[in-house]
């Protein structure tokens, strides 16, 4: 009985291994998950024209790979608008003229001043000569009429000597008096002169000439001409100040407004990213308008397979899990890894992929797979491989688990 039961357990063991070969070799999928379908996809960049205009070089020709900030094409527009521009140059210009006009007058009424100056100085010290000459002269009048008073005083009093011995008439002594008042008042307006000069004398070294001339002013004319050039001078300045200050904000507006011409009149296009050409709507000598689609570009970089798997595996599968990608019509495999687990969602909007993307079954879900030997970078690759179709299949599958869902179909 025991050999029968081994015997039985080893045809059992040897007819299971049999028929797991054969469903291997016959049914790869059995053991391994394999996509249903999938499809070569990748992002586009759509670049728009900033402006209106002409488009002047032509744009590389489809299939070309572009490096970024190479140049793709340039759009000229002769028309654009530049009234403002030239009204701001024009403003600019009259400032800056105004401005070099009040300088050049607040020079010649520095050098005036200057000479005005030089003027009221000497102005000033022949006033204190002339001054010191009136005061001396005034002293010596003085003197003079105080010597006259002594010697009318010395004739007087021999008057009042000679007068009791009845040689003086009372005619002489009456005359001898007059002429001692005299010689007094004399003396005193000697004084007061000598007093008067020596004020004005002291007025004129403080720089002051109240009492002088006619006009009766306090300073010369030419210091007076400097004071009404010092407040010109001040206006002066307030209004360079004042254009100054006008002209800075001008050039700021005149330099924001030629970068908004130079802008609006001229546009090279420069590719944002390293990619491919993908299609090209306009050709050189075509007019367009704002935001006129110029070139697509196909990012090289993001370029994935769109696969759909049974959702029966959706807990199998999981990010990171390496693949098989084969291309239809290829029998080269390249190896890939799943980037992301989908399910029924979306990869994105058509507009933004170059292929149309998949939709999935009832009972189908998204995987994202990107490949580890990029395309671009192979010698069998060319942007049509876009929208190929291709077979994704996983590599490290439990063997126990595929069994178990091949059994419950």
């Amino acid at each position: 009985m025991r050999k029968k039961i081994r015997l039985l357990l080893g045809l059992c063991l040897a007819g299971a291994t049999a028929w797991l070969g054969t469903a291997w070799l016959l049914t790869p999928g059995l053991l391994a998950i394999t996509s249903t379908r999938a499809v070569v996809n990748a992002r586009i960049l759509t670049l728009h024209s900033p402006i209106e205009g002409t488009v002047t070089t032509a744009p590389p020709p489809v299939g070309k790979a572009v490096a970024a900030g190479s140049t793709l094409l340039d759009v000229e527009n002769p028309l654009v608008d530049d009234s403002h521009l030239e009204e701001l140059k024009t403003e600019a210009a009259a400032l800056a003229e105004r401005v070099s006009a009040l300088t050049a007058q607040q020079t010649a009424l520095a050098e005036l001043k200057s000479e005005l100056a030089a003027d009221a100085r000497n102005y000033h010290a022949a006033s204190v000569r002339r001054l010191e000459s009136q005061v001396d002269e005034a002293r010596a009048v003085a003197a003079a009429a105080e010597a006259f008073l002594k010697q009318r005083l010395y004739k007087k009093d021999q008057l009042n000597r000679l007068i009791g011995s009845n040689n003086v008439s009372q005619l002489e002594m009456v005359t001898g008096d007059l002429a001692v008042d005299a010689a007094q008042s004399r003396v005193a307006q000697a004084r007061s002169v000598v007093q008067r000069l020596s004020r004005e004398l002291d007025a004129v070294r403080d720089n002051s000439f109240a009492g002088l001339g006619t006009g009766r002013n306090d300073v010369p004319y030419s210091q007076q001409r400097a004071h009404e050039i010092a407040l010109r001078q001040q206006d002066n300045a307030a209004h360079i100040l004042e254009f100054s200050a006008r002209s800075a904000q001008v050039q700021k507006q005149l330099q924001i407004e030629q970068n908004r011409v130079r802008r609006q009149s001229h546009v090279s296009l420069s590719a944002p990213i390293d990619g491919i050409v993908w299609r090209r709507p306009v050709a050189s000598g075509s007019m367009v308008t704002r935001e006129t689609d110029l070139l697509e570009l196909l990012d090289a970089s993001d370029i994935f397979l769109d696969a759909l798997v049974d959702e029966r595996y959706f807990g199998d599968v999981r990010p990171g899990d390496p693949v098989n990608v084969q291309l239809i019509g290829s029998h080269e495999q390249v190896r890939g890894v799943v980037k992301e687990v989908l399910g029924q969602v979306a990869i994105g909007e058509a507009r933004f992929l170059a292929a149309e993307p998949l939709r999935p079954g009832r009972h189908e879900i998204h995987l994202l797979v990107v490949l580890e030997d990029l395309w671009p970078n192979a010698d069998h690759f060319h942007p049509y491989h876009i929208g190929q179709p291709a077979k994704v299949r996983f590599t490290q599958v439990s063997v126990l688990s595929r069994l178990r869902d091949w059994i419950s179909q």
